[in-house]
């Protein structure tokens, strides 16, 4: 569970990539993996819900539930 404001946010198909910036975290990649459209955009705060996976070297999170706060 992270929270964080969206960096940057790009969507291809039915996968969107968020670079969140997190409290204590400097940057944290997400993956979200969505059959319909992810309705955020850069600037929101939100809170990440998902599995920590390492993904060429980098720790990425897989996100289960995005919450906008």
């Amino acid at each position: 569970r992270i929270q964080g404001v969206i960096g940057r946010l790009s969507q291809q198909d039915k996968v969107a990539f968020i670079e969140l910036q997190g409290e204590r975290i400097e940057t944290m990649n997400v993956i979200v993996f969505a059959d319909e459209d992810v309705y955020l955009q850069e600037g929101d705060y939100v809170e990440i819900i998902g599995t920590v996976e390492e993904y060429r070297g980098k720790k990425e999170v897989i996100a289960s539930k995005i919450v906008k706060k």
